[in-house]
């Protein structure tokens, strides 16, 4: 750890922009489809992936696998982005690559990788195959049906990050009379 890190937490702390992206998330997740766990088709997945059961890897480094990284992200620009919690768009990760890809295109993430070339082209490859297995594609929310419930939960999210923002002005207030 390094000394200057200690200023991420004497520093003024704000609802709204420190949970802004876990809220945005939680409707995401809220609106992801789902997958149904079934052990076989995991197993099936990891072996697409060249992976065995008994000792997962990540897709990126190698290096033990510690959560799940979704291939493409739930959330872009601050929206949902159509693709789900499903196989073929849930790939093991360690923290720290599926910290450093976040929302990013995971093509353009190998591309950056600090690895040889040929082993970016493996990976590459070896994920257009899963893709390509799976076929997902985005959910399509188009549909007029549902733009009124669409309407109401994208209100009901602005609702909430104006309560967090009402929040953030009520703690100014409370601190400045505690000063």
């Amino acid at each position: 750890m390094k000394i200057n890190t200690i200023k991420n937490f004497l520093k003024p702390y704000s609802i709204f922009e420190n949970r802004k992206t876990t809220i945005n998330h939680a409707f995401a997740n809220g609106l992801a489809r789902n997958g149904i766990y079934d052990e076989g088709d995991v197993k099936q997945a990891l072996k697409l992936l060249g992976q065995v059961p008994s000792r997962i890897l990540c897709v990126y480094c190698n290096k033990k696998a510690e959560t799940w990284d979704h291939l493409q992200a739930l959330v872009m620009k601050g929206e949902y982005g159509g693709f789900g919690n499903v196989l073929g768009n849930l790939v093991p990760a360690c923290k720290k690559c599926n910290s450093a890809k976040g929302n990013k295109d995971w093509r353009k993430f190998v591309k950056g990788l600090a690895i040889d070339d040929e082993s970016k082209l493996k990976i590459t490859d070896q994920l257009e195959q899963y893709v390509d297995h799976y076929k997902i594609s985005p959910s399509n929310f188009s549909d007029s049906v549902i733009a009124g419930n669409l309407k109401n939960l994208d209100r009901i999210k602005k609702e909430i990050f104006r309560l967090m923002q009402e929040a953030d002005e009520e703690i100014v207030k409370i601190k400045k009379a505690l000063e």
